[in-house]
């Protein structure tokens, strides 16, 4: 497993908490590595939802930089009916276990979202952009955490016009 190497004090900037465009962020990793070495963040590790398979490619980057970036990922969870994040850090991206299940985890999430999309279409809901967003995807339909269709805020709140609960998923 990859060593941290800080120097952190009172004054130093981390932020433990960050996306990318691997996700739901705005900013691509090279985009925001750039940022936070122009800030002078000491320490930073970039939580994508459910994106173990990223974090090497994360760290080398950070290697040419030299910003030191912790692992971490924020793994989408359910609990006792509710819906939540886990934030994971220091772990081996190495290692095949947490990355099973976040693949478990965005493959639920593809799902469900199909799922909901084909049920707005059946309902006769139209999405002005859909062929943009869907173009932008090579023709996939992505979950949010993908960057996708149901994150372009043209659904933000057909869900609930639809009765779906606050995971997404119909009734």
């Amino acid at each position: 497993m990859k060593q941290v190497p800080t120097r952190i004090t009172s004054n130093t900037p981390i932020d433990l908490h960050l996306h990318t465009t691997y996700s739901d962020g705005r900013w691509s990793a090279e985009q925001l590595l750039d940022y936070l070495v122009q800030e002078e963040f000491g320490l930073i590790a970039i939580t994508d939802h459910d994106r173990v398979e990223t974090v090497v490619g994360i760290q080398q980057m950070d290697d040419e930089i030299r910003l030191p970036v912790l692992a971490g990922v924020e793994i989408s969870a359910e609990w006792h009916g509710k819906m939540g994040d886990v934030l994971c850090y220091g772990f081996d991206p190495h290692d095949v276990a947490l990355r099973a299940i976040a693949d478990q985890v965005r493959q639920r999430q593809k799902t469900n979202a199909e799922e909901v999309y084909d049920e707005l279409l059946r309902r006769g809901y139209h999405f002005p952009q859909q062929a943009d967003v869907l173009k932008a995807s090579g023709g996939e339909l992505r979950v949010a955490g993908d960057s996708a269709l149901l994150e372009t805020r043209l659904c933000s709140r057909l869900g609930q016009r639809i009765g779906a609960d606050p995971g997404g998923r119909l009734p």
